[in-house]
């Protein structure tokens, strides 16, 4: 799992800087190549292991990358991209991936606006459960009092 985290976002090395920087929202365009991350992601990672598996047995754990990089950013009710696929068909490790990116996203400072709270995370991603996120991933962990108090040592 760690390596796909490591491994989601490897397309944003394509993405323009000024885009990933940006204090302003984006246009449709500049969001368009946002977006584009998941599939140059994966499209990097699927050479790679081309390339690896030409020469040696193939690995799962890359496999495992590929999926969380092209479905990390699909959502449970279908309103993600870059395919708008839903639910079960969203690989297991990429809503995994979903999770912990978008609590990291809320929990950091971005060019556009300030980190929220670990708690104010815990209860946007509490608000997404079932709807844009799975409950069965959200639920465990944001909706326990002790694993909070985790986090927010952290």
């Amino acid at each position: 799992m760690w390596l796909a985290g490591a491994f989601h976002d490897i397309g944003k090395i394509f993405v323009p800087r000024e885009l990933l920087e940006k204090n302003v929202a984006l246009t449709e365009d500049e969001w368009a190549q946002m977006r584009a991350h998941t599939t140059l992601s994966a499209g990097f990672l699927h050479k790679k292991v081309r390339d690896v598996s030409e020469s040696s047995q193939y690995d799962e754990a890359l496999e495992a990358c590929i999926h969380t990089a092209m479905f990390h950013h699909e959502r449970m009710d279908g309103s993600g991209y870059p395919n708008g696929a839903s639910g079960e068909d969203i690989p297991l490790i990429a809503r995994l991936c979903a999770v912990s990116d978008v609590y990291d996203a809320l929990t950091a400072d971005r060019p556009y606006r300030k980190a929220v709270s670990v708690e104010c995370a815990a209860q946007k991603l509490l608000e997404q459960a079932g709807i844009t996120l799975d409950a069965s991933i959200v639920e465990p962990v944001f909706g326990n009092e002790a694993n909070l108090a985790r986090l927010s040592v952290a």
